[in-house]
């Protein structure tokens, strides 16, 4: 093998010289190595061969190579041995037939020439797959065959005859290359072309011309396996065309055998192109047809007529078989040409040149002349017949031509003939053949001389048509019944032209063939009746479809643009419809709708739909000339049919204005038809009589003017009294229909009820509601009988195996409730199965004889008004009917036939029902069992109404808790709506709107049910995402559905105020929200439902803003929900709407505005909504708990539940009722259990009543009774939202159990009134606990663990307060529990950050939600669907193109997004798990850094005080603010403290605004005025110093600044201290006593109390030391201790630890405290209590807050590290923006800073001056500047909205020196609101402002000085470099003394954020 390898190796280094044998004619050096390499492969390659049992692959493939390289070296006959010693080697490397054409192939060569080597062209087929390196080998060996031995074709050319047979009959490489499938294509390719190339080259111009052929037919045939790109059709036809021309032309001696060759190879190429997957191009090229006209021509040479029908019929469709080619000539066809040619020229010349001769001869009684003549004529018919036959025969246009103008002369002869003697003597009864000839004649050359493409050819076929119709009429008359068949016959002849020319669509010509063909038609039939007895069977079927033939020139005409002639013709056509024939055994017992949805009436169903759309739309008639009645009443109808038919046309008029029966024009139209129907039936007809009435109640509803004659109860009144009539009389065959006119009367007095406005709307409603529920339940009690019609009815039960086409199914679409108009659908797919396998009882089971089909007229219009009116019902707050009506709704779907999609539908509804009620059971049993009818796709339900049911599905198990099933749900209906086609743009308006309403409501119920799937996925910010997505999404199908039913133009009410103003780009606010709704007076289903999921969206929204604590933004959407109601007139909705904003409001506090829109709400709920009553009713108790009135609070509370109880009931009993209407023993335990509350409608209402009957219970001490309800609430179905409820109640009823056994003992009576501590405060060892001890311990750790499973479900979506409640209630039980001795030692850390989460919670939602609107990417289209991960996570939206920043403008979209993300990722990731919160996050802050965090409990008898500083352990106090000090009746109490601030304030303010009024020049006037302004100024001052003193006490020293103490001083205060108790309780045990020591935290703290402070504050601490012993175990008589020695003597250890540690104790240098307050406190300025005052204070939201701002800094700065490296926020002074005196009404604060900012502007510092900034020019401001100074009224909220800040990437520090620019307002229960956490949400890392309104000159001087202290001034600003300077917030903390009122203005401004230095 090394051998073969390296002879190889030298064959391709020749190569590589580029020498070949042909450039060589002499055998050179190279040559002879050539030569001696190839010797050497073959001889290696055979010994190799035999030292094997089998030649293995690899020998061939090496082989093969040598081969390919002597190839291209030109050495065919070397490359030809080693071919030949391949091939049986071959032959045993796969398995085959031994199906060799030659039975012995030569091993050895046995001649030299081509003969003895064919068989190289053959390999046998193989048996079994092969691999493809077999595959490659045996293809190439094939080729190389090829290659080789057609070298040898110029010199062998006596062997080329047999060896070019062989070649194409057994050569096979074209079929081992289709064989070898699994080839690589460009591998295939390049065989093919090579095998081409080679044999179509391998021949000379002289060579034989029929081996020839063949040869080169069979190279292009080796083309034919490649791939499409590599031949063009045109380029292989013009080839083919090209060898056939030069073998043609070679061989002039025997063409008739050569055109022969080549039809037979044509043949054969023309078949293998059909094989090619892209036969179309090459059949349809124009190379293809010059190929087929040569083939035509060279045919015709030899007059091979079959061949030249063959090509011409193939060219003309490829469907004749082109193996006709091949037949041998025959010479009939050409003998019948040449024959019919010389009779032409022959009769021509004798015959027809002699028609007055032929006419005299007939004429003459001369025997002989006259049989003469009739000779001739019989001839002359014989040469017609002749050539009708050769003429259809043979269609060469020469002959065809030809024909044609003998079948015209032979025509002529005759008629001229028949003139003649017809005007000499009346025919006999032979002699008609004369015109039956000229008509039989002229027929056929109308159709042959017609040709569509040319319409000069229309005009000769009309004339010889109407050559006919003369002939047919011409005198002598023929007698009458031939007469009508001839006419019968033109008339077809005209209609087949006209029919002809539709279909190729030249309707101009069709329509004057079409005109004449029914005018013809008209007259066939005319005169006497036609009798059916077989001899005028063709004219009874001209009769019956003569109408087609006046519709289909209609249609030429509407084609044409003639709308005139076009509704004429389609009236002509109503007319001539078989009335009497057709529709008299139908109409008596059809009505309208089933009689024209039968398929014999489809076409006259159409035929009224254009006549009346294009009178009424298209030619603007009158309502009189549009209607049918005149038109119909001049027929001869049978006259006891005429009315119903007359009645028949007219409804299908009316139906044909469908959905555009509301436009101006149709509105009037349709009020006629039905004036026409009503006189129409008379009492004869009452079915009909009470459907028109019914037709008529419907339309008068949507009506948008009320018909002034017309009166809705009348017309119900009547419908009652024909419903009861007991003869039906013409009708009696629809009897059974009679009941369901009444219930749908019924139905439609409702809406109409509604749409009046009715003051006792609600109660009549339901009674006609009622009505129509009685009547359909007795409708369905009985099985029902097969309807009395003539038309057949379908099977109610689907059948499985029925696929969904693909086309639009319009038909099932229409029965569809008003919803989205149907698009066609693609092919029904498989639903992947979201669930656990469904339960088999669906309705597909029903058998017909269990549930036959019912009999219902216009089932659609029934269902659309049975499924408005249940919306009604919900809206109007009536559940119960609602749901009574939907499942009686649902129980009638089972009745009718083919409504799959509608029962869908009511499925879903009454499902969605069940789920807002709470019952999830039943909603999830109705899904369950509707689930396998949307999951078979065998089921006509379209993909929408299938999205639709999984999106309310996904719904409800979402709220079930299971969110990975509604998750995959979500992402399965997501996934189905993506194969919803969009809008087709040519469908009608009415249409169009549907399909965009159809859009967005999907896709709002999309956001809604990703909504809800984040909601309960704990994703509350998502979720509100989503549900503002839905509302957008709701208000644009609102507007768009406007469109559908315009309303009378009413005025529009003021705008309201938006909370949000306009939204941002990214969806995130709500974007150009409604303040109202206009009011709609009529709505059709499809908007009842977008109101409805409009309203529900709403109310989410509130809710949701509610629990999240955003007052202004829930009470913002309860009035959008208000307006909405009102506009659609539904007042329990309205009710509840109220009802939300009296909650908010008494949530705020403000109880009287609260009780207020109860009442009002009280004013509209209907006392049937007994939900909406029940919920109204615990909000009137929620009040009177909130008004102290206990007493009616428990009443109203009773009330509520009695009515739960009461719905609950009826609830049951409808469940347990059968449909016979049994009370079973079944039924009344399901009603027991329903009242016990196992099986509770509205859970979560009744959980909440109950809730709040317990507690007061409990607060009353009623504990039976509370245990009572606390088993009904516990006997509540489980929930999720009710597992929430359920903690924090019962973890509220263990706390205040601990609470009781704290006063039930005696040691631990006191614990609620003392100063309690974390740490406990008292080192030692643990003392033992007494049993009462560890039982009040094991109820706080019960409470503990509820209140932590409360807190960690509502944390991040429960309401505020409640989260509030839970921390601050956590916290007690952590100090409760510390001073037990069970604190633990991670209690201080928990218990603090209890404290401070609680303080921003509202804050920190809102962080998210603005977070995601920072960004310009955040913006994404609407009807985008919620993207949803199969878990429940929410996704991404796709993020659109980067909106493009203006010049010059940073990009801060991406230069803070890492840092946001960051943020999103810390706020998402906080839990209250505590565990984690056991890790302190305080070291992250810099050392000089302290947290302080102020909180009041819930009944705001507790402050809880909170200190933590780095590298120390938190301390926290939690000091009770009433009853701590014996003896103190005139201390200010918590709410006292506030009401006196607010009352100073209130005066500030009022005197503040009558400074205007203030004269200068009258100085008593001033001084006045000042001196109230100093008498406020000294009670604020009073006021803070009382709040420190009597809150605070000795325990304000929590708020001293941090300092350095020395442990030595730490340890000689402890002792001194201990020194002072030991001394006084010399009765105590001194061991026990020296035990326990006061912990560090403590002693730090108490070191720093003032020698000098009050007495009081003395013995507050001494009280509190006496406690920790006593809870550390050591028993203390406080009634022997002399409390007056101790507060002495500690007195004394203070001042000599001052005295001895003065110089010693070193404050931290640049020390900062950081205030977190919460809501109840937020308003004090506590920066200016006394302890504080003058120190380095600013305020955050809370700790994370605290630790972003750090982040932010770090980040700015471009550390990687975070920690305390960073302790300031980065503010460049250069890049100053100021706004001075915006308004131009500070002219004074104009003046004196004025100058200053005009010199400030050298160094780089911008702004306006007396000049109102735009809002862009503030953001842009916020955005690029780092210092922000605004001198206006105000916070600038006038100049910028909100939303706005809040969604800056980036925010410049700020400082607003307007009134009341920091000011929070309470908002009771909630957190506080105001610009400063605008700003914070922005970023902003330090604000200034005011607290509460401030006087401009005093405020000037605080701001003078602080910018003087930070010494900005153009000099030190224009050197400024960071790093150091004077803190900001120390600047703002000296300049309070600045102002002349030094508490009034100098407490006002306060700091937010962390500092920055200057």
């Amino acid at each position: 093998m090394r051998t073969v390898n390296a002879a190889s190796q030298k064959l391709s280094a020749l190569m590589q010289t580029g020498w070949t044998a042909t450039k060589d004619s002499r055998v050179g050096k190279q040559g002879q190595e050539a030569v001696t390499c190839a010797r050497n492969v073959k001889k290696n390659l055979n010994a190799l061969r035999k030292a094997v049992a089998s030649s293995p692959l690899d020998l061939e493939r090496a082989a093969l190579s040598a081969v390919g390289k002597l190839l291209a070296l030109q050495l065919f006959e070397q490359a030809l041995d080693i071919l030949r010693d391949m091939y049986h080697p071959l032959l045993s490397c796969y398995t085959h037939d031994s199906d060799t054409p030659h039975t012995t192939i030569p091993l050895t060569p046995t001649a030299e020439g081509l003969l003895s080597r064919k068989h190289l062209f053959h390999l046998p087929l193989p048996t079994s797959p092969l691999d493809e390196v077999t595959m490659k080998l045996i293809s190439t060996f094939l080729l190389y065959s090829i290659i080789t031995l057609s070298t040898m074709f110029p010199s062998h050319v006596s062997e080329l005859e047999e060896v070019s047979v062989y070649l194409t009959e057994h050569g096979n490489f074209n079929v081992w290359i289709q064989k070898c499938s699994d080839l690589p294509d460009e591998y295939r390719d390049s065989l093919c072309t090579r095998a081409y190339s080679t044999l179509s080259k391998s021949l000379d111009a002289d060579a034989p011309p029929s081996p020839s052929l063949t040869i080169k037919f069979y190279s292009l045939r080796c083309l034919l396996p490649t791939s499409s790109s590599v031949i063009k059709p045109d380029t292989f036809w013009d080839q083919a065309r090209k060898f056939s021309m030069v073998c043609m032309k070679a061989a002039r001696d025997n063409e008739t055998d050569m055109v022969k060759k080549i039809l037979s190879e044509s043949s054969r190429l023309i078949t293998n192109v059909r094989g090619r997957v892209d036969k179309d191009s090459f059949l349809t090229a124009s190379s293809f047809l010059k190929f087929c006209d040569y083939l035509s021509k060279i045919a015709s040479q030899t007059g091979n007529a079959t061949a030249l029908e063959a090509i011409s019929a193939f060219v003309s469709s490829c469907h004749v078989d082109s193996t006709l080619l091949a037949l041998p000539g025959t010479t009939t066809g050409r003998d019948i040409v040449n024959a019919t040619q010389l009779c032409t020229d022959l009769v021509y010349q004798t015959t027809l040149q002699s028609a007055p001769w032929l006419v005299s001869a007939v004429q003459k009684t001369d025997g002989e002349t006259k049989q003469a003549g009739i000779k001739v004529v019989q001839a002359v018919e014989k040469l017609r017949q002749l050539v009708i036959r050769v003429k259809s025969l043979d269609s060469t246009s020469t002959i065809t031509k030809t024909l044609t103008h003998l079948l015209h002369d032979v025509a002529a002869c005759f008629n001229s003939a028949f003139e003649q003697v017809g005007s000499h003597i009346a025919l006999q009864s032979g002699e008609e053949e004369f015109r039956s000839a000229v008509l039989d004649t002229l027929l056929i050359l109308s159709k042959s001389r017609l040709t569509v493409e040319d319409p000069t050819t229309y005009t000769h076929t009309y004339e010889n048509l109407e050559w006919a119709h003369r002939t047919a009429i011409a005198s002598p008359v023929p007698p009458e019944d031939l007469k009508l068949e001839y006419l019968r016959c033109i008339s077809g002849a005209y209609h087949t032209i006209g029919a002809t020319l539709c279909q190729a669509e030249r309707f101009g010509g069709a329509a004057r063939f079409l005109q004449r063909a029914c005018e013809l038609g008209v007259s066939a039939i005319s005169g006497t009746r036609l009798q059916n007895d077989g001899r005028n069977k063709q004219r009874i079927t001209l009769l019956q479809n003569l109408y087609r033939r006046w519709e289909m020139l209609g249609v030429c005409y509407i084609r044409v643009g003639d709308r005139r002639n076009a509704h004429q013709t389609f009236v002509r056509s109503i007319q001539a419809f078989p009335f009497e024939t057709e529709l008299s055994t139908a109409i008596a017992s059809t009505l309208p709708q089933s009689l024209f949805n039968d398929e014999r009436y489809k076409p006259l169903g159409g035929l009224i739909d254009r006549v009346t759309c294009i009178a009424a739309y298209e030619l603007l008639r009158s309502p009189g000339e549009i209607s049918l009645k005149e038109q119909m009443e001049c027929l001869e109808l049978n006259p006891r049919l005429s009315r119903a038919i007359i009645g028949a046309i007219l409804e299908r008029q009316l139906d044909a204005l469908g959905r555009n029966i509301w436009k101006d024009g149709a509105r009037s139209l349709a009020k006629y038809l039905l004036d026409q129907l009503s006189s129409l039936y008379e009492d004869r007809w009452p079915i009909r009589k009470m459907r028109i009435l019914i037709r008529r109640l419907e339309f008068s509803y949507f009506s948008v003017v009320a018909d002034p004659g017309w009166d809705a109860a009348e017309a119900l009144a009547e419908v009652d009294r024909l419903s009861k009539l007991t003869d039906f009389g013409a009708d009696s065959e629809l009897s059974q229909y009679a009941r369901q006119y009444l219930v749908a009367g019924h139905l439609w007095v409702a809406l109409h009820i509604h749409r009046s406005y009715d003051d006792q709307l609600g109660e009549t409603i339901t009674r006609h509601t009622d009505h129509a529920y009685r009547i359909l339940k007795s409708l369905l009690a009985v099985p029902a009988a097969e309807p009395a019609e003539s038309l057949p009815s379908k099977p109610v039960v689907a059948k499985a195996t029925r696929t969904v086409p693909s086309k639009t199914r319009a038909a099932q679409r229409s029965r569809k409730p008003p919803a989205t108009p149907k698009v066609r659908k693609g092919r029904a797919r498989p639903v992947t199965k979201p669930v656990a396998e469904a339960p088999k009882s669906t309705r597909l089971s029903l058998e017909p004889s269990i549930k036959p089909t019912m009999p219902y007229d216009r089932q659609q219009q029934l269902i659309d008004v049975l499924y408005m009116v249940s919306h009604l019902l919900g809206l109007l707050g009536h559940v119960i009917a609602k749901v009574q009506l939907l499942t009686v709704t649902r129980k009638l779907m089972e009745r009718v036939s083919e409504l799959d999609e509608v029962y869908v539908w009511v499925c879903v509804d009454l499902a969605h029902e069940y789920v807002k009620l709470g019952r999830l059971e039943k909603a999830s049993s109705v899904y369950n069992s509707t689930l396998p009818m949307v999951q078979n796709a065998g089921i006509s339900i379209s993909e929408e109404v299938r999205v639709f049911f999984y999106l309310r599905f996904a719904e409800s198990l979402a709220m079930a808790g299971s969110i990975l099933q509604g998750s995959t749900i979500y992402c399965e209906a997501r996934k189905l709506s993506e194969g919803i086609l969009p809008e087709d743009k040519t469908l009608p308006t009415s249409q169009r709107i549907r399909h965009r309403l159809g859009k967005l409501e999907r896709a709002a119920m999309a956001a809604n049910a990703f909504a809800m799937i984040q909601y309960y996925n704990d994703e509350p910010t998502t979720s509100l995402t989503a549900l503002l997505q839905a509302l957008r999404l709701y208000n644009r199908a609102i507007e768009t559905a406007a469109r559908l039913h315009p309303q009378q133009p009413t005025k529009p009410d003021p705008d309201e105020d938006n909370p949000f103003g306009e939204s941002s780009a990214n969806n995130q606010t709500v974007a150009k929200q409604k303040s109202s709704y206009s009011r709609r007076n009529a709505m059709e289903g499809l908007e009842w439902r977008i109101c409805d999921g409009l309203l529900s969206t709403l109310f989410a929204l509130a809710q949701a803003y509610f629990a999240r604590g955003s007052a202004r933004e829930a009470e913002y959407f309860a009035q959008q929900a208000q307006d909405l109601a009102g506009a659609i007139n539904t007042p329990t909705m309205v009710s509840r709407a109220l009802a939300r904003k009296g909650e908010i409001y008494l949530h705020t506090n403000r109880l009287d505005e609260g009780r207020g829109f109860l009442m009002q709400a009280m004013e509209f709920v209907d006392n049937r909504a007994l939900a909406g009553v029940a919920d109204l009713q615990r909000l009137r108790a929620d009040y009177d708990m909130r008004n102290a009135n206990p007493e009616a609070a428990q009443e109203l509370y009773e009330q509520s539940i009695g009515m739960l109880n009461e719905l609950q009931t009826l609830f049951a009993a409808m469940d347990g009722s059968p449909t016979s209407q049994r009370k079973s023993d079944v039924a009344m335990r399901r009603i027991s259990k329903a009242i016990e509350g196992g099986d509770a409608v509205l859970p979560f209402l009744l959980a909440s009543v109950l809730r709040q009957r317990i507690l007061l219970s409990k607060d009353e001490g009623s504990t039976e009774e509370s245990k009572a309800l606390l088993g009904k609430y516990m006997a509540l179905q489980s929930s999720t939202d009710l597992q929430v409820a359920e903690n924090g109640l019962l973890a509220k009823l263990t706390l205040s159990d601990a609470y009781s056994r704290f006063t039930a003992d005696m040691f631990l009576s006191s614990l609620a009134e003392s100063v309690l501590s974390l740490p406990l405060g008292m080192v030692g060892e643990t003392p033992s606990l007494s049993t009462s001890v560890l039982e009040i311990l094991g109820l706080l750790q019960n409470a503990e663990k509820l209140f932590w499973s409360d807190l960690s479900l509502i944390a991040r979506r429960g309401h505020v307060f409640q989260v509030r409640e839970a921390a601050l209630s956590l916290t007690l039980i952590r100090t409760f529990q510390g001073s037990l001795g069970k604190g633990g030692v991670d209690g201080p850390v928990v218990a603090s950050y209890l404290l401070d989460a609680s303080s921003a919670v509202t804050l920190g939602r809102e962080m998210l939600e603005a977070i995601r609107s920072k960004f310009s990417d955040a913006s994404h289209d609407d009807l985008v669907w919620p993207i949803l991960s199969p878990n429940g996570s929410a996704l991404p939206p796709p993020i659109p193109a980067k909106l493009q920043t203006n010049k010059g403008e940073p990009d801060f979209d991406g230069e803070y997004r890492e840092y946001w993300k960051a943020v999103n990722d810390h706020h998402c990731a906080a839990k209250f798990d505590p565990e984690l919160l056991s890790r302190s996050i305080v070291e992250r802050l810099p050392h000089n850094w302290t947290v302080v965090s102020i909180s009041v409990s819930e009944d705001h008898r507790t402050i809880f005080v909170s200190r933590q500083r780095p590298n120390r352990q938190p301390l926290l106090f939690s000091i009770p603010l009433e009853g701590r000090r014996e003896g103190e009746e005139e201390a200010i109490t918590f709410q006292g403290a506030l009401d006196e601030f607010k009352e100073i304030i209130h005066l500030s303010d009022e005197t503040t605004r009558s400074a205007e009024h203030v004269t200068k020049t009258d100085r008593r006037q001033r001084c006045n005025w000042w001196a109230e302004r100093t008498k406020l100024d000294t009670r604020l001052r009073e006021l803070l110093e009382n709040i420190e003193f009597c809150w605070l006490g000795a325990f304000k020293t929590i708020l001293s600044p941090a300092a350095n103490i020395p442990m030595d001083v730490l340890s000689n205060f402890r002792v001194r201290l201990g020194g002072v108790f030991q001394r006084a309780l010399v009765s105590m045990d001194k061991k026990q006593l020296n035990a326990v020591q006061l912990d560090d935290s403590l002693l730090e703290c108490f070191m720093s109390l003032s020698p000098k402070c009050r007495s009081e504050e003395l013995e507050d601490l001494i009280y509190f030391v006496l406690d920790l012993y006593q809870f550390s175990g050591v028993p203390i008589a406080i009634a022997e201790v002399d409390i007056d020695q101790v507060t002495i003597d500690l007195r004394t250890v203070l001042e000599e630890l001052a005295a001895s540690s003065q110089g010693l104790i070193k404050p931290i240098p640049d020390n900062h405290i950081f205030l977190i307050l919460d809501k109840n406190i937020q308003g004090l300025p506590w920066e200016s209590m006394p302890v504080l005052r003058g120190e380095s204070v600013s305020r955050i939201p809370d700790m994370r807050f605290l630790l972003d701002r750090l982040d932010l800094a770090d980040y700015q700065r471009g550390s990687t590290a975070q920690g305390p490296g960073v302790d300031r926020a980065c503010v460049d002074p250069r890049k100053t923006f100021y706004v001075l005196n915006p308004g131009g009404d500070l002219k004074g604060t104009e003046g004196r800073f004025n100058d200053w900012l005009k010199d400030m502007k050298v160094v780089g510092w911008k702004g306006l001056t007396s000049q109102a900034p735009s809002e862009q020019q503030f953001l842009n401001a916020l955005q690029t500047q780092d210092l922000v100074l605004y001198f206006g009224h105000g916070g600038g909220e006038q100049y910028i909205r909100s939303h706005k800040i809040r969604n800056l990437p980036r925010c410049a520090a700020t400082m607003l020196w307007g009134c009341s620019s920091g000011a929070m307002k309470d908002m009771g229960d909630f957190d506080r609101v105001g610009t400063p956490y605008n700003y914070m949400l922005a970023g902003c890392p330090t604000l200034i402002a005011n607290i509460w309104d401030v006087t401009d000159r005093d405020i000037d001087k605080f701001a003078q000085s602080v910018f003087d202290k930070l010494r900005m001034t153009k000099g030190n600003v224009g050197r400024w470099s960071d790093g150091s300077g004077t803190s900001v917030v120390t600047a703002v903390a000296q300049s309070r003394d600045s102002c002349k009122l030094k508490y009034l203005t100098g407490a006002a401004p306060v700091v937010y954020g962390i500092p920055f230095y200057l």
